[in-house]
């Protein structure tokens, strides 16, 4: 008996999982991972119960959730076994000021998505982008204007097509 057939969803673990637990979890509740076609997502698991999918796919900021009530051909396979995706009800989980730890609330609603259930938590959105928040804002506007006036005197002029 191999070491992953001895292993159970969640054994015992306390606090965060990480992301390579959530993936073994997954897998031993039968999603089967496929690569995403997309560039957005770096990997992806898919569950089929009777005509509901749940596909959670995973990015570098966060886990998102696309959920299908009823497929159609919403989802198709290459020849090269990745995956693309359309249609769908997606759910961002972002890893930035989440009120939850994001793998475990993955976790909780896969599982439960695996018994046939679908949790109201999987349509609450968690956390924000990075990118929108007004610290990140701020400091990338100050290393905008720390870069033009680096460089201006080196071009003689604003830099075209720099920074609008």
């Amino acid at each position: 008996m191999n070491k992953i057939t001895q292993l159970q969803p969640e054994s015992r673990r306390r606090g965060a999982l990480s992301v390579k637990e959530l993936a073994l979890d997954l897998v031993l509740l039968n999603y089967r991972y496929y690569k995403p076609a997309s560039s957005t997502w770096m990997m992806s698991f898919i569950l089929k119960k009777e005509k509901m999918t749940l596909c959670v796919l995973f990015r570098k900021n966060g886990i998102d959730l696309r959920y299908y009530e009823n497929i159609n051909s919403e989802i198709a396979l290459t020849e090269t076994g990745m995956v693309h995706f359309r249609g769908g009800k997606i759910y961002r989980n972002h890893y930035n000021e989440s009120q939850c730890v994001v793998t475990n609330k993955i976790n909780k609603i896969a599982k439960a998505f695996a018994e046939g259930r679908v949790l109201s938590r999987l349509n609450i959105e968690d956390g924000r982008s990075y990118r929108r928040n007004p610290k990140f804002t701020e400091t990338q506007r100050k290393s905008r204007e720390r870069f033009e006036i680096r460089f201006k005197d080196r071009a003689g002029k604003k830099l075209p097509g720099a920074f609008p």
